[in-house]
């Protein structure tokens, strides 16, 4: 629920579209083992989109969830190479 809500921030679905409060829902369900947020969260990161840009932390979440074979992770950690 947590994931989609975030969802719903990042895309403005029937309400305006606030990149942080988008950030704070993935983030805690990336927390809780959300594999899905863990990406969007390590890409957030990366962009420094909805909160301020940083690699370090990027990286870990985007690892997190490649570690679990997660494709769409793997492939953003291929831009830190």
């Amino acid at each position: 629920a947590e994931y989609r809500i975030g969802e719903i921030y990042l895309r403005g679905i029937h309400v305006k579209t606030d990149l942080e409060v988008a950030f704070k829902w993935f983030e805690s369900a990336a927390r809780k083992g959300h594999e899905e947020a863990a990406v969007q969260v390590g890409s957030m990161y990366q962009c420094g989109q909805g909160v301020e840009q940083n690699l370090e932390k990027a990286r870990n979440w985007l690892q997190e969830a490649a570690s679990r074979g997660n494709r769409e992770a793997r492939s953003l950690l291929e831009q830190f190479s």
